[in-house]
Parts: C-alpha cells; structure tokens; sequence
C-alpha cells in the first residue's frame, strides 16, 4: 500500500475550501500523482440511473437504495441515480405552476410590497409590467429572487426560488421571456407592455417573431397592451383592440381572462381590463386557473392576476455547505482517514473505464466528508422582511377592511368608506417607505 507524502496529505486537506463544488480526478500515470480539480460545471456530474420515489413538494437529500415514498399519495414522480453514490443533490416535484401578473405602474411602494404579497400566495413566477426600476434592476426584490427586463424597463418577469431553473430566452424593447422545463418539456413565459402613446404594432411584430421561434412549443404570455375589446371585458373595441383580437388569433392563442371577471384596473370611477393572458393552446388553457384577486390588495390600480398552470416542475438542485463558519479540521481528518484507501483504488486503476468508477468514488469520499463536517446551506422560500412591522399590517388590514364595507354599501355610504380608504391607503405608502428607509439606515449602521 503507498504511503502518503506531504503533499499529497496538503492536497486532499485542500480541498475544505471547495466543499461546494463537484469533483473530477485526472490522472497522470507517468507521475502517479493525483490532481483532483474541483468545479462548479453541473453539467460535468454524470448520473447513472436507479429508481428514487419522491412525493410532490417534498424537498430531500437523494440517498442510495432508498425509496422516499408516501403511500398515501396519488401522484408520486419519480427520478432516477447511481445506486452506490449519495449524490450532493435534492429533488422535488411541484405539481403546479403558480403565476402572478400585474403592472405596478413604475411605483416604489406596489413593486416592494411584492415580498409580502408572495409571501402570502407563494408564487414560482411573477410577470410584471412597468415596475420601479433602479439602476437597470427591480428595485426592492429580495436578493435570492431573479428578475429580467425588456429594454426599455416597462416588462419584467421575476423568478422565486420554487421556479425550476429559469433560462433567460430573449429580451427586446417591449417583452421579455424566460424558459424553463414544465412536465419534461421546454415552457416559455413572456411579458410584455404597449403604451397607449404608442403604435401597438411593433410590439405585436416582435412577440410574433418569438412565438414563431419557438417552433410549437407550450408559452404563457403575460401582457397589458392598453386595447380595448368586448372579448376581454369592455363594453367598446378599439382599433387597439381589434388588433390584438387579430394577433390573437394569427398565433392560435387561447384568451384566458373570462368576460365576467372583475376588471384588473380601478382608478377612481373609470375601471378597465387591459391586463391580457394568453396561453398556447387550447390543452393549456383547459389546464389553467385564471383569475382577478380582487380581495388582495395590489397598492397599485391594478389588480392582481394569479394563473395556476397543471404543470409539474421536477426540480433538481445542488447543495452547498456552510464553509464560513468553521468545520475545515473535521473535514481534513475525515478526508486524511480515507487517503490510504483513495490512493489504492487509484493505484489499481488500470483501464480507461475504470476512471468513471474512480471519480463516482473520489466524489462520494468527499461528500460523505462534506457532510460531517458541515451543515446544508438552505435557499429561503420566502423572504424575510426587515422592515415590515406590526403597524403596518394593522393599517393594512384596516384598509382591506374599509373597502369591504364601501363593497357592501350603497350611495353615500358607499362613497364614505372609499374615501377613507384612499386616505388610509395614501398615509400606508408613504409609511412603508418610511419604513424602508429606517430598515435601510439601520442596517447601515451596525
């Protein structure tokens, strides 16, 4: 059996300050030294197959030769990995997409109180159009959130941490689109916006153009292009409208707001439905929730649209450990105490496919290593929200409460609690930028 030299030991001590990362070994036979390179390129990790049972929502550590399963459930998934290596990854399956849309009209207080409205409806994806945009970001979202905008800032999406891996697709003056995998199959999402002050036509051409590309492929489009038309809820068509109407049908769309649906814009006494969502095709649209959440305040003239898709997200992460707070000794003296037998398999490694089963094992070395003497890094699901406090969600529901009454009312009345409401709705906004502010200034200062 060879004997360890200094550095050798200095080489496999080394590698407590990589724990995140995956493993690939290669090997110089002519020195018989080994150099274990370690890097972030998922797409390097090869996984062999072996059934692992899963149940929707259910977020674990994949484990060899065991099935994590529920009896009780009626929709199981199942993914499949090498039978002798405790693979670093957690999977889980979400059984639907949950999707928000609304336009925040270019306002700081409806684009920050984003983290508490999905906190409450736990979204994977947001679309948004004319958010409060700082510096060429969303100002205000929680920095583990992604978010894209169209070039001219006027179209986001934002993707929470339960979006299965968004790829960013395509980006122009007016939409923007991301992709990611729904039911093993690729899913494109679009937002977009058309100012009422300017032709429609180009905005129509450039989603045309996209959707094309796409070749047939399932999309969700998210838009508020200011047309008017009887389809969707107003009681006149505009040549807007009438436009839309015909991009709409030239792309075999399936429209999936309702005409009975509230209107998704309240401003003063005029109300409006200028808030679209279209969906691919008529399979898609059959599988979709579409609905107004008038009880949920926006904090903007808008309302909110929740669109709840039955599709399955099979999300498939890589852990990472907590390094910075110690666990580097363990780590080493776990990794010394297999040395002796790392260098004999790689000793006895004579052909060329045998390295496969060498890196398999190296890699299962260092995460059995990794997991003694470290802790799991955790993604929040939801934000925590520092500046959000107890007065601000008892004027919150104070409001909410306000416009139930002036729903309830009639006449006067009824005008009574809506003024109030806007009084208390008025005073809230800039008290939550108050509060933001403090937060901010608190923050700074220790």
């Amino acid at each position: 059996m060879p004997h360890l030299n200094a550095e050798e030991m200095s080489l496999f001590a080394s590698t407590a300050q990589h724990t995140t990362r995956c493993t690939k070994p290669t090997i110089q036979p002519s020195t018989g030294h080994i150099l274990v390179h370690v890097f972030a390129t998922q797409q390097k990790l090869q996984l062999t197959r072996e059934p692992v049972i899963m149940n929707n929502m259910q977020t674990s550590t994949l484990k060899p030769n065991k099935n994590l399963s529920n009896n009780n459930s009626t929709n199981s998934q199942q993914a499949n990995f090498h039978h002798d290596f405790q693979w670093n990854v957690s999977y889980n399956i979400n059984e639907k997409i949950k999707i928000l849309q609304i336009n925040l009209q270019k306002a700081k207080v409806p684009t920050a109180m984003l983290a508490t409205t999905a906190k409450l409806l736990n979204p994977d994806i947001i679309l948004v159009q004319e958010p409060y945009v700082l510096e060429g970001k969303i100002e205000g979202l929680p920095s583990f959130w992604k978010s894209w905008l169209s070039k001219n800032n006027k179209a986001g999406i934002i993707a929470l941490p339960s979006c299965n891996n968004p790829v960013f697709l395509f980006s122009s003056n007016e939409i923007v689109a991301i992709k990611i995998q729904a039911n093993s199959s690729p899913f494109t999402i679009i937002s977009s916006y058309s100012s009422p002050y300017s032709a429609i036509e180009h905005n129509l051409d450039e989603t045309h153009q996209l959707i094309h590309s796409l070749q047939g492929e399932d999309f969700l489009l998210g838009e508020d292009l200011n047309a008017h038309s009887q389809t969707w809820g107003y009681s006149n068509t505009d040549t807007r409208g009438e436009k839309v109407s015909d991009f709409i049908s030239s792309i075999n769309g399936h429209l999936l707001n309702t005409k009975d649906a509230p209107p998704t814009f309240i401003q003063r006494d005029s109300k409006g439905w200028p808030d679209l969502s279209i969906a691919s095709s008529s399979v898609l649209a059959v599988n979709s929730d579409w609905q107004v959440l008038d009880n949920i305040e926006s904090y903007s003239d808008h309302k909110i649209i929740s669109i709840t898709i039955n599709k399955d997200q099979h999300i498939l992460k890589y852990n990472r450990f907590k390094t910075i707070f110690g666990g580097h000794k363990k780590f080493s003296t776990i990794l010394k105490s297999k040395a002796h037998s790392i260098l004999k398999r790689i000793s006895d490694t004579v052909h060329p496919e045998d390295i496969d089963d060498l890196t398999v094992f190296i890699q299962q070395e260092l995460n059995f290593a990794c997991r003694k003497a470290y802790k799991l890094k955790k993604t929040p699901t939801t934000p925590t929200i520092s500046w959000w406090n107890s007065n601000l969600e008892t004027k919150k529901k104070e409001i909410t409460a306000l416009k139930r009454r002036a729903e309830r009312s009639n006449g006067l009345v009824k005008t009574h609690f809506e003024i109030k409401a806007k009084m208390k709705l008025s005073i809230f906004k800039k008290e939550v930028l108050q509060a933001k502010r403090n937060s901010f200034k608190k923050n700074c200062s220790q």
